[in-house]
Protein backbone atom coordinates (compact mmCIF):
# COMPACT_ATOMS: atom_id res chain seq x y z
CA UNK A 1 0.00 0.00 0.00
CA UNK A 2 1.00 3.82 -0.73
CA UNK A 3 -0.13 6.20 1.15
CA UNK A 4 0.03 10.29 0.09
CA UNK A 5 -1.77 12.97 2.05
CA UNK A 6 -2.59 16.80 1.29
CA UNK A 7 -4.78 18.48 3.58
CA UNK A 8 -7.79 16.86 3.95
CA UNK A 9 -7.09 14.60 0.80
CA UNK A 10 -5.52 11.03 1.72
CA UNK A 11 -4.49 8.67 -1.60
CA UNK A 12 -4.06 5.54 -1.72
CA UNK A 13 -1.38 4.31 -4.76
CA UNK A 14 -1.87 0.71 -5.15
CA UNK A 15 1.51 -0.29 -6.45
CA UNK A 16 2.68 -2.57 -9.42
CA UNK A 17 4.33 -4.35 -7.76
CA UNK A 18 4.90 -6.42 -4.25
CA UNK A 19 7.69 -8.31 -2.60
CA UNK A 20 7.60 -11.67 -0.50
CA UNK A 21 10.06 -13.77 0.24
CA UNK A 22 12.83 -11.75 -1.79
CA UNK A 23 10.39 -13.02 -4.82
CA UNK A 24 8.66 -10.07 -6.76
CA UNK A 25 4.76 -10.26 -7.59
CA UNK A 26 2.66 -8.27 -10.40
CA UNK A 27 -0.51 -7.32 -8.89
CA UNK A 28 -3.19 -7.89 -11.35
CA UNK A 29 -6.08 -8.86 -8.32
CA UNK A 30 -7.50 -6.40 -5.72
CA UNK A 31 -9.04 -9.60 -3.17
CA UNK A 32 -12.30 -9.34 -1.42
CA UNK A 33 -13.03 -6.87 1.39
CA UNK A 34 -9.42 -5.94 1.22
CA UNK A 35 -10.54 -2.31 2.49
CA UNK A 36 -13.28 -2.44 3.45
CA UNK A 37 -14.52 0.07 5.91
CA UNK A 38 -11.31 2.01 5.54
CA UNK A 39 -13.18 5.81 6.23
CA UNK A 40 -10.47 7.81 5.67
CA UNK A 41 -9.60 7.21 1.75
CA UNK A 42 -10.74 10.12 0.00
CA UNK A 43 -9.16 8.82 -3.48
CA UNK A 44 -7.75 5.92 -5.06
CA UNK A 45 -5.26 5.13 -7.95
CA UNK A 46 -4.87 1.86 -9.70
CA UNK A 47 -2.35 0.67 -11.67
CA UNK A 48 -1.74 -0.36 -15.26
CA UNK A 49 -2.33 -4.34 -14.35
CA UNK A 50 -5.00 -4.78 -12.58
CA UNK A 51 -7.87 -6.98 -13.83
CA UNK A 52 -10.16 -7.74 -10.93
CA UNK A 53 -11.56 -6.13 -8.34
CA UNK A 54 -12.84 -8.26 -6.05
CA UNK A 55 -16.20 -8.57 -3.62
CA UNK A 56 -16.34 -5.90 -1.45
CA UNK A 57 -13.52 -4.52 -1.21
CA UNK A 58 -13.83 -1.16 -1.14
CA UNK A 59 -16.88 -1.73 0.86
CA UNK A 60 -18.42 0.98 3.39
CA UNK A 61 -15.40 3.54 2.36
CA UNK A 62 -17.35 6.14 3.22
CA UNK A 63 -15.24 9.00 2.35
CA UNK A 64 -13.93 8.11 -0.74
CA UNK A 65 -14.36 10.43 -3.47
CA UNK A 66 -12.70 9.44 -6.64
CA UNK A 67 -11.00 6.38 -8.00
CA UNK A 68 -9.22 5.96 -11.08
CA UNK A 69 -9.66 2.44 -12.59
CA UNK A 70 -6.94 1.30 -14.74
CA UNK A 71 -8.05 0.25 -18.64
CA UNK A 72 -7.26 -3.48 -17.87
CA UNK A 73 -9.91 -4.09 -15.56
CA UNK A 74 -12.59 -6.66 -17.03
CA UNK A 75 -14.58 -7.49 -13.72
CA UNK A 76 -16.09 -5.31 -10.57
CA UNK A 77 -16.98 -8.00 -7.87
CA UNK A 78 -20.31 -7.85 -6.19
CA UNK A 79 -20.74 -5.02 -3.70
CA UNK A 80 -17.40 -3.62 -4.88
CA UNK A 81 -17.95 0.18 -3.82
CA UNK A 82 -21.57 -0.69 -1.51
CA UNK A 83 -21.61 2.09 0.53
CA UNK A 84 -18.93 4.57 -0.99
CA UNK A 85 -21.86 7.20 -0.30
CA UNK A 86 -19.30 10.16 -1.12
CA UNK A 87 -18.34 8.34 -4.32
CA UNK A 88 -18.54 10.81 -6.98
CA UNK A 89 -17.78 9.74 -10.17
CA UNK A 90 -16.25 6.55 -11.32
CA UNK A 91 -14.86 5.68 -14.79
CA UNK A 92 -16.02 2.27 -15.67
CA UNK A 93 -13.46 1.44 -18.17
CA UNK A 94 -13.92 0.03 -22.45
CA UNK A 95 -13.29 -4.01 -21.50
CA UNK A 96 -14.95 -4.52 -18.23
CA UNK A 97 -17.18 -7.24 -18.94
CA UNK A 98 -18.56 -8.06 -15.46
CA UNK A 99 -20.02 -6.12 -12.94
CA UNK A 100 -21.35 -7.92 -9.67
CA UNK A 101 -24.63 -7.67 -7.57
CA UNK A 102 -24.99 -4.27 -5.88
CA UNK A 103 -21.33 -3.52 -7.05
CA UNK A 104 -22.20 0.37 -6.59
CA UNK A 105 -25.12 0.53 -4.27
CA UNK A 106 -25.80 3.33 -2.08
CA UNK A 107 -23.40 5.60 -3.69
CA UNK A 108 -25.70 8.25 -3.25
CA UNK A 109 -23.02 11.42 -4.31
CA UNK A 110 -23.79 9.52 -8.31
CA UNK A 111 -25.41 12.07 -11.00
CA UNK A 112 -24.36 10.18 -14.07
CA UNK A 113 -24.02 6.64 -15.23
CA UNK A 114 -21.80 5.84 -18.18
CA UNK A 115 -21.99 2.10 -18.92
CA UNK A 116 -19.09 0.77 -21.79
CA UNK A 117 -20.03 -1.11 -24.50
CA UNK A 118 -18.24 -4.13 -23.23
CA UNK A 119 -21.14 -4.93 -20.64
CA UNK A 120 -23.83 -6.85 -22.03
CA UNK A 121 -25.71 -7.57 -19.07
CA UNK A 122 -26.45 -5.09 -15.30
CA UNK A 123 -26.66 -7.34 -12.30
CA UNK A 124 -29.76 -7.07 -9.62
CA UNK A 125 -29.38 -4.22 -7.17
CA UNK A 126 -26.04 -2.80 -9.12
CA UNK A 127 -26.94 0.76 -8.63
CA UNK A 128 -29.87 0.47 -6.08
CA UNK A 129 -30.57 3.90 -3.58
CA UNK A 130 -28.05 5.66 -6.31
CA UNK A 131 -30.56 8.30 -4.77
CA UNK A 132 -28.87 11.69 -6.62
CA UNK A 133 -28.27 9.52 -9.99
CA UNK A 134 -30.31 11.11 -13.29
CA UNK A 135 -28.61 10.37 -16.09
CA UNK A 136 -27.75 6.62 -17.07
CA UNK A 137 -26.09 5.99 -20.69
CA UNK A 138 -26.68 2.00 -21.87
CA UNK A 139 -24.57 0.58 -24.41
CA UNK A 140 -25.84 -1.13 -27.71
CA UNK A 141 -24.95 -4.26 -26.87
CA UNK A 142 -26.76 -4.43 -23.65
CA UNK A 143 -29.40 -7.35 -23.15
CA UNK A 144 -30.89 -7.29 -20.01
CA UNK A 145 -31.09 -5.34 -16.79
CA UNK A 146 -31.36 -7.43 -13.69
CA UNK A 147 -33.94 -6.95 -10.36
CA UNK A 148 -33.70 -4.07 -8.49
CA UNK A 149 -30.91 -2.81 -10.69
CA UNK A 150 -32.04 1.27 -10.34
CA UNK A 151 -34.47 0.33 -7.49
CA UNK A 152 -34.48 4.07 -5.56
CA UNK A 153 -33.09 5.84 -8.21
CA UNK A 154 -35.44 8.47 -6.82
CA UNK A 155 -33.68 11.29 -9.13
CA UNK A 156 -33.26 8.88 -12.51
CA UNK A 157 -35.05 11.45 -15.47
CA UNK A 158 -33.00 9.96 -18.44
CA UNK A 159 -31.73 7.12 -19.87
CA UNK A 160 -29.51 6.65 -23.51
CA UNK A 161 -29.58 3.46 -25.65
CA UNK A 162 -27.54 3.97 -28.43
CA UNK A 163 -27.34 2.10 -31.73
CA UNK A 164 -25.43 2.14 -34.64
CA UNK A 165 -27.20 5.09 -36.78
CA UNK A 166 -28.99 5.86 -33.87
CA UNK A 167 -29.56 7.45 -30.37
CA UNK A 168 -32.82 6.30 -28.82
CA UNK A 169 -33.04 8.59 -25.48
CA UNK A 170 -35.82 9.13 -23.22
CA UNK A 171 -36.60 11.19 -20.18
CA UNK A 172 -39.37 12.17 -17.70
CA UNK A 173 -40.09 14.09 -14.38
CA UNK A 174 -42.62 13.38 -12.46
CA UNK A 175 -43.25 13.09 -8.00
CA UNK A 176 -44.03 9.19 -8.90
CA UNK A 177 -41.18 7.39 -9.75
CA UNK A 178 -42.08 4.33 -10.93
CA UNK A 179 -44.59 6.36 -12.99
CA UNK A 180 -41.90 8.49 -14.86
CA UNK A 181 -40.13 5.13 -14.84
CA UNK A 182 -43.14 3.76 -16.67
CA UNK A 183 -43.63 6.88 -19.15
CA UNK A 184 -39.48 6.47 -19.59
CA UNK A 185 -39.86 3.19 -21.01
CA UNK A 186 -43.25 3.79 -23.37
CA UNK A 187 -40.80 6.34 -25.22
CA UNK A 188 -38.00 3.97 -25.71
CA UNK A 189 -40.06 1.50 -27.14
CA UNK A 190 -41.78 3.89 -29.35
CA UNK A 191 -38.54 4.97 -31.00
CA UNK A 192 -37.92 1.20 -31.46
CA UNK A 193 -40.72 0.71 -33.02
CA UNK A 194 -40.82 3.95 -35.04
CA UNK A 195 -36.90 3.07 -36.43
CA UNK A 196 -36.91 -0.68 -37.25
CA UNK A 197 -37.78 -0.41 -40.41
CA UNK A 198 -34.45 1.92 -40.89
CA UNK A 199 -32.40 -0.35 -38.42
CA UNK A 200 -33.22 -3.60 -40.45
CA UNK A 201 -32.51 -1.59 -44.12
CA UNK A 202 -28.86 -0.79 -42.40
CA UNK A 203 -28.47 -4.52 -41.74
CA UNK A 204 -28.58 -4.20 -37.78
CA UNK A 205 -31.59 -6.75 -37.56
CA UNK A 206 -29.41 -8.58 -35.39
CA UNK A 207 -30.68 -6.60 -32.32
CA UNK A 208 -33.94 -8.22 -33.31
CA UNK A 209 -32.38 -10.97 -32.56
CA UNK A 210 -31.32 -10.54 -29.07
CA UNK A 211 -34.09 -10.41 -25.33
CA UNK A 212 -33.49 -7.46 -24.00
CA UNK A 213 -35.07 -7.75 -20.56
CA UNK A 214 -35.50 -5.05 -17.49
CA UNK A 215 -37.13 -7.34 -14.62
CA UNK A 216 -39.84 -6.77 -12.72
CA UNK A 217 -39.20 -3.35 -10.08
CA UNK A 218 -39.95 -4.53 -5.98
CA UNK A 219 -42.71 -2.85 -4.71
Amino acid sequence: KGYASADDVLTLDVPETVTYNNQEFTVTIIGDFAFAGCENFTKVNLPEGIISIGDNTFDGCNSLREIILSSSVTSIGTSAFKGCTNLKKVNIPEGVTSIGRSAFEQCNSFTEIVIPSSVTSISDRTFNVCENLVKVSLPEGITSIGEGAFYYCNSLSEITIPLKSFIIRAEETRDDLYAAIDVVVDKLERQIRKNKTKLQSKKVKEYSSKEFVIDEIES
